[in-house]
């Protein structure tokens, strides 16, 4: 026996791998971090100074700027009053110029046939002249006043300015320097000053009337005009307001008329504006701070403001800043902090490449050190592989390569010691193969079986000794032995593995499905030593399969049933599309009374419903089986919508003729009403469609419904004496695209989803919905949610006022290619003032964007000509990167908003359009664009 040598650790000598990696490496990342440390905390204290100094001098600062911001519009108001006529013909002319601009636009339909003027440039005048004290009137060469004269042929009242007295001479002192010599020129019979201009169109001039007394007056308005165009860097404005508390200039914008203070619904209004008035009043002004919001929907934070008064006109002036405006300032330091942190953090990276090349000679000076001992090991090696050989240690220049010669003397005890480990493995290997619950066995060339495992042994009923030598003949019935024979033969023969599937019989008589794989195996020179064979139970897995077969056959049973319900589907949305074409065309009808008028729309507006009730239900179960229809619980009273039921089933029941038919509400007595939390659409829903069932189903006797409260469930119940249903269908009611009656020729109609939603809305609410037992004739649905009470219910939000739509000056562009669906949006937004623009496919909507530079808003179908809405709005982004789309399309399935918004529209408008969610929508997005 060979024994192993001692260690040969003499001397304790330098680890080379310490030397090379670690200790330079921890070095140079503690000094590196260090450095990095020390230049982060300079960085930040500097940013502390920063933000403590301007923290004590922003207040300041911006307090200076306050007060000379509303000097300088007191000086500019004293300036105006210095030299009123010169702003005065100023502003005039600017008024003169857009009435120009607007007979421009006009010039081939200004005076109509019968020499009345156009009714549509007077109406943009009419939107002129009501916003300032300066009117505009339109004459011709012989003294005629066009407008406002002849705008009484539009349905609005003449003007009071009668005919000029006299001669009309070519007057063009509006652009002079002084105004009285304007004003001496021509006076109209009403006592109001005329100053005239030609314009490009022959025989016709743009006068401008004012009233004497209205100098001050117009100066004022001057002011307003200009004032109102100022908007700071950070949304803040100047603001205006009277002595006797009227807003004058709010928000940036002109009070036209001017509004109350009185009547805002800010809580500490009243007491700003005292202060207002007393440092309006004071020669010096002064500054305020108080907590104010600038829009609706912020909540109110600190701001300071600086009010100043011009007595002559008893006016206030002020304007503020938040005191929250000093944050974008500190997150820009914070910014500049973190950027110069990147930068040495840059710097450290660039220092740390440095030292890593230092690191690299380095290291190659200690391998040429190293070389030498892997020679060592070299010559090693070619030695130890003819014979028992060691390395001598004390050669080597490292501790590494000490502890290397070590393991490679103890690798050579190994070598010996491995011979013995080979027969433990041997016997490993096959207790592996015993442990493998697969039948496994051992043949030889001549199908002689060597060996098996022990599921092989326990199957056969005899251990591997007593099998081997042994045939298929000793061990199998003659026939299934002749089987294994013939396949083992083709194995030997092609050299080719072969799987088979049989079923074989236990010695004590259960049969199994075993799945068997031969295959061939060979020595190391390629000779075939005999056939190795694997036979797994695959008895499960069949009946699976048999059970995956059955399950096919249901799907398929399913198909059918999906082609019927898709049947059933064309029937119904005709029947309500065949009343909506055939009553539409009853109405181009001259012959029909308004009785009969107002019959067949309501009649085409019921199958609308009808046929939009189908629609909803379809798209239901499109979210059921998507998995997005989701419940939203709340606080309700469930008495209110079980009351509210019965009142509209009680029309519904009159409406289709069944006035004998009883319906009775039951609820517990002694229970006034049930406060409860679920979800009440939902609740709704469900009750709707077993309602909806039991009327259809129900010619006479009643129908009952209601609830009963039993511990934490609540238990519904819908009872009615019609038709029945028979036993042996109950077991389809509650299935989707399944029906009792699935025959075209139905007496009653309906699609047969609504069971299908009840079930699937009941199963989200918590409970469980059946068809009850009934002994009497008729049906009786049940369904139970769980019982979650509560004590009060929360106030209800009041509703919101309607909006008020006056869109003029507005562009909306439709794409929409239907012309049919652009005649309906024409008529919904015929009184809003908007102007339309139609665009019949894709592309006609990008060349309009691009020669149309005033539209506001886009409704844009998606199923678009030439281009989709998709590609369309990707161009027209291009474009106009501010111009808000809006999605107007029929597609309504749950993904589609999704869908919209991700491609980059602002919102999702579904077909058919209602008024009354279409107007807060445009109004929203018009009011954008102010």
């Amino acid at each position: 026996m060979i024994k192993k040598s001692k260690p040969l650790f003499k001397n304790r000598k330098p680890s080379l791998i310490r030397i090379l990696y670690i200790y330079p490496i921890v070095f140079f990342l503690i000094g590196l971090s260090t450095i990095f440390s020390y230049y982060s905390y300079q960085q930040y204290q500097r940013y502390r100074i920063q933000v403590e100094k301007l923290e004590r001098e922003f207040p300041e600062k911006q307090q200076n700027e306050l007060k000379f911001k509303v000097l300088a519009v007191k000086d500019f108001i004293f300036w105006v009053q210095a030299h009123p006529e010169k702003y005065i013909i100023q502003y005039l002319n600017r008024r003169a110029d857009v009435a120009e601009r607007l007979l421009d636009r006009n010039s081939n339909a200004t005076l109509l046939p019968n020499g009345t003027f156009s009714a549509a440039l007077a109406d943009s005048l009419d939107t002129l002249n009501k916003s300032s004290l300066s009117k505009i009137v339109i004459i011709n060469d012989d003294g005629a006043i066009l407008y406002p004269e002849t705008h009484s042929n539009h349905g609005r009242n003449p003007g009071s300015y009668g005919r000029l007295s006299g001669s009309i001479k070519t007057i063009t002192l509006l652009k002079a320097d002084t105004l009285i010599s304007n004003i001496s020129q021509n006076k109209l019979n009403a006592g109001a000053y005329l100053l005239t201009r030609n314009t490009r169109i022959s025989g016709i001039r743009i006068g401008i009337t004012f009233q004497p007394g209205q100098k001050i007056s117009l100066l004022q308005e001057v002011v307003l005009d200009s004032l109102s165009k100022i908007k700071y860097s950070n949304e803040e404005y100047i603001f205006i307001n009277t002595f006797d508390g009227l807003a004058l200039l709010s928000k940036g914008k002109r009070q036209i008329p001017p509004i109350s203070i009185n009547q805002s619904k800010e809580s500490n209004w009243k007491e700003i504006y005292a202060k207002e008035l007393e440092y309006a009043r004071s020669s010096e002004g002064g500054f305020y701070t108080y907590f104010w919001s600038n829009h609706p929907k912020v909540d109110r934070s600190e701001k300071t403001s600086y009010f100043s008064g011009v007595s002559g006109w008893k006016w206030i002036i002020g304007t503020g800043f938040f005191t929250h405006d000093i944050n974008p300032v500190i997150d820009q330091l914070n910014a500049q902090l973190w950027n110069d942190i990147i930068f040495n953090l840059y710097r450290f990276i660039g220092f740390l490449i440095f030292l890593c090349i230092v690191a690299y000679f380095s290291m190659r000076h200690f391998a040429i050190r190293a070389k030498s001992n892997i020679l060592e090991f070299l010559d090693f090696f070619k030695r130890a592989s003819r014979g028992i050989q060691i390395i001598d240690s004390s050669k080597l220049a490292f501790a590494e390569f000490e502890t290397l010669a070590q393991a490679a003397n103890d690798m050579i005890y190994e070598r010996e010691r491995i011979k013995s480990v080979l027969s433990a493995e041997k016997s490993r290997l096959r207790y592996m193969i015993d442990a493998i619950p697969d039948l496994i066995f051992f043949k030889d060339a001549e199908s002689k079986f060597l060996g098996c495992n022990k599921a092989f042994e326990k199957f056969v009923n005899k251990n591997s000794d007593q099998i081997i030598g042994l045939s298929e003949y000793d061990l199998y019935p003659k026939t299934e032995a002749e089987g294994y024979i013939y396949s083992d033969r083709q194995i030997i023969q092609s050299v080719e593995a072969v799987r088979s599937t049989r079923w074989t019989e236990h010695p004590y008589g259960q049969k199994c499905l075993f799945d068997t794989l031969k295959t061939p195996y060979f020595d190391s020179e390629g000779h075939l030593l005999g056939i190795i064979g694997i036979s797994r139970d695959i008895t499960e897995i069949e009946e699976t399969r048999q059970r995956l077969i059955l399950a096919k056959e249901k799907a398929e049973e399913s198909d059918r049933l999906k082609t019927a319900f898709l049947t059933n589907m064309s029937h119904e949305i005709r029947t309500p599309m065949n009343a909506i074409i055939g009553f539409s065309d009853l109405l181009a009808e001259d012959d029909l009374s308004p009785e009969e008028k107002s019959d067949f729309i309501l009649k085409i507006k019921s199958a609308g419903n009808s046929l939009m009730s189908l629609i909803n239900d379809i798209i239901d179960i499109a979210k059921i089986e998507a998995g997005q229809l989701k419940v939203t619980p709340s606080d309700f009273d469930l008495h209110f919508i079980l009351t509210e039921l019965q009142g509209t089933f009680e029309e519904l029941k009159n409406s289709s003729g069944k006035n004998k038919l009883d319906l009775l509400l039951v609820l517990p007595e002694d229970t006034d009403k049930l406060l409860v939390r679920t979800d009440p659409m939902r609740l709704q829903q469900i009750l709707n469609n077993l309602l909806s069932n039991a009327l259809k189903f129900t010619e006479s006797g009643s129908i009952e419904f209601g609830y009963t409260l039993q511990n934490d469930t609540i238990s519904f119940f819908v009872k009615d004496t019609g038709i029945g249903i028979i036993s042996s269908d109950q077991q389809f009611l509650f299935q989707r695209f399944s029906q009792i009656d699935p025959s075209t020729t139905r007496k009653y109609g309906g699609a047969g989803l609504g069971l299908a939603i009840s079930k699937n809305l009941v199963d989200l609410l918590g409970g469980t919905i059946d068809m009850a037992p009934n002994a009497e004739k008729g049906s009786v649905f049940c369904f139970t949610i769980p019982y979650k009470p509560v004590t009060e219910i929360p106030a209800k939000r009041s509703r919101m006022e309607p909006i008020s739509i006056n869109w003029n000056g507005k562009t909306i562009l439709i794409a929409e290619d239907m012309m049919q669906n652009f005649q309906l949006m024409e008529a919904l937004l015929r009184r809003s003032g908007v102007r339309l623009l139609h665009a019949l496919n894709g592309q006609m909507a990008i060349d309009l964007v691009r020669s149309e530079t005033d539209i506001h808003l886009i409704l844009m179908d998606i199923h678009l000509p030439l281009k989709t809405g998709y590609e369309a709005l990707k161009e027209i982004l291009e474009i106009r990167p501010d111009i808000p789309v809006m999605s107007y399309t029929a597609f309504a399935l749950p993904h589609e908003r999704e869908k919209s918004i991700n491609a980059g529209f602002v919102d999702f408008i579904p077909k058919p359009i209602k008024a009354e969610s279409l107007f807060p929508m445009l109004d929203k997005y018009l009011h954008i664009h102010v």
